[in-house]
């Protein structure tokens, strides 16, 4: 059984792929709204709700290493924190293509600086201080001193 698994594993990651793909790409060129900052905070929670850098890499199809920084506050997701870094860098564009786990928003990243690695049976992976990550730029919460990089994977 676990054979079957990993034979057919390749197919049904192209097929989830797919079918992302064909149910419709939401494309954030630049991102419409700026995520609220740490001065609009409620008293109790500015004393807990300090801004961090966050640095955010990106090794593009050609290995050049694109480096941008970032302002970010405790509890805000890699995908809000993106937004923010996309729209206050001009050395910094990314797609994403939405879709529903669970009944729950998740973003794939499609392009970054107009770069489509799908042709090229490859996908924008991204690791947390060098490891790749378990979960989504939705579900991921930065803490201080992350080292975030975008990185080309095969898709095997």
């Amino acid at each position: 059984m676990r054979d079957t698994l990993s034979k057919r594993l390749p197919l049904l990651v192209i097929l989830l792929l797919s079918v992302v793909t064909l149910t419709g790409c939401t494309y954030f060129d630049k991102a419409k709204e700026v995520i609220t900052n740490a001065d609009e905070t409620t008293e109790s929670e500015e004393v807990e709700n300090v801004s961090e850098k966050l640095g955010i890499e990106v090794i593009d199809q050609n290995g050049e290493s694109i480096v941008v920084e970032v302002e970010f506050s405790e509890g805000q997701n890699l995908y809000e924190i993106l937004n923010k870094a996309i729209y206050e860098n001009d050395s910094l564009d990314m797609g994403f293509e939405s879709f529903e786990i669970d009944g729950d928003a998740a973003f794939f990243i499609t392009t970054i600086n107009s770069y489509n690695p799908s042709a090229d049976n490859k996908f924008w992976s991204f690791k947390v201080n060098g490891e790749l990550s378990q979960v989504g730029i939705m579900q991921y919460l930065p803490k201080p001193n992350d080292k975030i990089s975008f990185e080309l994977d095969t898709i095997n």
